[in-house]
């Protein structure tokens, strides 16, 4: 017997706070301000600068698809590429845009 899973009806959030490896920018993935738009639940992402300043609130939604995994920020969508967790805890995540430049972050614990 093959176990399945219908992922249209799956949730799932991205913890925390990454650091941005280019730019040292944090993420914070929040649950605030949720609602559906083109049947997708967005949720709320604060971007802090590194260098100070104003932070920024973004529209974030994460949607799986049948071959891959992407990241919806307002209108602009990135592919996940890995999300791996190391056994000291930290993890790493890699998104690739739609010209193929590649972003790195690592969770802040």
């Amino acid at each position: 017997m093959i176990n399945q899973t219908d992922f249209s009806e799956f949730e799932t959030t991205l913890p925390g706070d990454w650091k941005r490896d280019d730019n040292g920018d944090i993420y914070s993935f929040t649950v605030n301000n949720m609602h559906l738009q083109d049947e997708r639940l967005f949720r709320e992402l604060d971007i802090r600068p590194a260098a100070g300043g104003q932070s920024q609130s973004r529209q974030y939604a994460l949607a799986i698809e049948e071959d891959y995994c992407s990241l919806v920020i307002d209108d602009k969508e990135f592919i996940i590429r890995q999300i791996s967790k190391k056994e000291d805890g930290s993890a790493y995540m890699e998104w690739e845009d739609v010209a193929g430049g590649r972003i790195g972050f690592t969770r802040v614990v």
